[in-house]
């Protein structure tokens, strides 16, 4: 139910750190290696800032949002917006990460430490925890689904390192 959604809000996202992507390549393009860092730490404040405002208007509206639902039992509809709650409010760490690993990493080329960086995350850590929260450990829904953004935690640490560092910053141009 809620995943299109998330997929909506964070379309909106793609966006930011598409846009993102382009300005910081352009400045590393043009050897403008300052500028570049200087776009890549307002974007990366940005999106996020954006995210928490708008997760902060999915939850306050949730009741809106979830209208379409009118139908569903009422145990569904108090899980539904619990769950709604989370994505709403830990949608920024999806937004870091999208911003530090498509905006920012891949415009000086960085596809290869974010490849690994998603694998590792994710099949390392992500889904051997929500495996073990949901079948070992036996945990309700909502807490299946907080451990599921373990990845996205894991991937702040690893991408902001990385940006932090400027290895990233090539001129693919030349």
């Amino acid at each position: 139910m809620l995943l299109p959604v998330e997929g909506i809000f964070l379309s909106i996202f793609f966006g930011i750190a598409s846009a993102c992507s382009i300005v910081v390549g352009q400045h590393l393009g043009a050897n403008q290696l300052d500028e570049a860092w200087s776009m890549a730490k307002i974007f990366s404040v940005l999106g996020p800032f954006v995210a928490l405002l708008m997760g902060g208007l999915l939850i306050l509206f949730n009741d809106i949002v979830l209208s379409p639902y009118e139908g569903i039992s009422e145990q569904t509809r108090l899980l539904a917006k619990s769950i709604f709650y989370i994505v709403g409010g830990l949608a920024w760490l999806k937004v870091i990460n999208m911003t530090l690993a498509m905006g920012i990493l891949r415009a000086g080329g960085d596809n290869r430490f974010c490849l690994l960086t998603d694998t590792i995350c994710m099949w390392l850590i992500s889904i051997p925890l929500v495996w073990l929260a949901a079948f070992y450990w036996q945990l309700s829904f909502f807490w299946v689904v907080v451990i599921m953004y373990s990845e996205e935690f894991c991937k702040i640490f690893m991408f902001a390192w990385r940006v932090k560092n400027k290895r990233w910053m090539k001129n693919l141009t030349s």
